[in-house]
C-alpha cells in the first residue's frame, strides 16, 4: 500500500528474523561482525600519512647541513613578480630545452601565459627571464653533465616522524658531477631582499634567504635519501 509506513531500518536481511528467533549465540555471532566492520571502517578512515610541503617545514632535514651556494643574477626590480609570474616562469623552465633556444622560450612563455591569464607583461618578463636563467653558470654546468633531473618531484617519508609526515616537493633542477656528486639548482623569482624577514608563520628572525636555504637544503636530503649520493645545493636568484 503507498500509505505504508516504510520500516525503519533498511540493514542487513535476515536482522528481524535474528531478533525474532531467540537465538542469542547467532545474535552475538552478528554483533561481533557488525562491531567488526565498524572497526574496519574506523580504522580506514584515519590517514597513515600526513603529506607536508618543503615549503611548511620549519625545522632543518636530519644529518650534516648541505652548503648552498647562493647564484644572483642581474634582474630589473621593475619587472612584474608574485605567484602567477614565479609559476609562469618555473614552468617554462620545466618545458625549455636547455639549450635555451630563444624562438622555444617565446612559444612556451606565451602558451602558458595563455594557459595562467597572464599579462602581456608577464610573459615578456618571463621570457627574458628564462633565457638568463638558461645562460646562467647552472645551467651551462647541467648541459656539461651526464645525468640531469627537471622539475622531479618526490615523496619522502620521515622516518621516526611521530606525526607519520611525508615530505613532498619538486627539485627545479639537478646535475650529476664527474665525482657522483648531485648539485641541485632552485630557481627563485622572488624580487625581495633575502635578508629580509620572512614572515611566514612560525618563521619568526629568520630571514628570506634563510628559509631558502632550509628549503634546498630539504631537496638535497630527498635527493641523497632517494639516489644514494652526496648532494649539495645552488639557489639561483632569477
Amino acid at each position: 500500500m503507498v500509505d505504508e509506513k516504510p520500516p525503519a531500518s533498511y540493514g542487513l536481511l535476515g536482522e528481524d528474523l535474528l531478533i525474532e528467533a531467540g537465538d542469542d549465540a547467532n545474535r552475538e555471532r552478528f554483533e561481533r561482525w557488525r562491531r567488526h566492520g565498524e572497526e574496519l571502517v574506523a580504522r580506514g578512515s584515519e590517514p597513515s600519512a600526513r603529506p607536508v610541503a618543503v615549503t611548511e617545514l620549519e625545522r632543518e632535514p636530519p644529518g650534516k647541513a648541505a652548503e648552498v651556494a647562493v647564484e644572483e643574477l642581474d634582474r630589473s626590480r621593475d619587472r612584474p613578480g608574485g605567484v602567477r609570474f614565479g609559476s609562469l616562469v618555473h614552468t617554462v623552465l620545466r618545458d625549455a630545452p636547455l639549450s635555451g633556444e630563444p624562438g622555444r622560450v617565446g612559444e612556451l612563455a606565451s602558451l602558458h601565459g595563455s594557459l595562467i591569464g597572464a599579462t602581456r607583461a608577464e610573459v615578456e618578463a618571463a621570457e627574458s627571464v628564462v633565457a638568463a636563467a638558461l645562460a646562467s653558470p647552472a645551467a651551462d654546468a647541467a648541459r656539461a653533465s651526464r645525468r640531469v633531473l627537471r622539475e622531479t618531484p618526490f615523496l619522502l617519508p620521515l622516518a621516526g616522524d611521530s606525526e607519520r609526515r611525508i615530505v613532498e616537493g619538486a627539485i627545479d633542477l639537478a646535475y650529476l658531477k664527474d665525482d657522483g656528486r648531485w648539485i641541485v639548482v632552485d630557481w627563485k623569482t622572488d624580487l625581495g631582499d633575502l635578508d629580509a624577514p620572512a614572515g611566514a608563520s612560525g618563521d619568526n628572525g629568520v630571514s628570506r634567504g634563510e628559509r631558502y636555504h632550509r628549503q634546498v637544503r630539504w631537496y638535497c636530503y630527498a635527493l641523497e635519501q632517494l639516489t644514494g649520493a652526496p648532494a649539495s645545493g645552488r639557489l639561483v636568484v632569477l
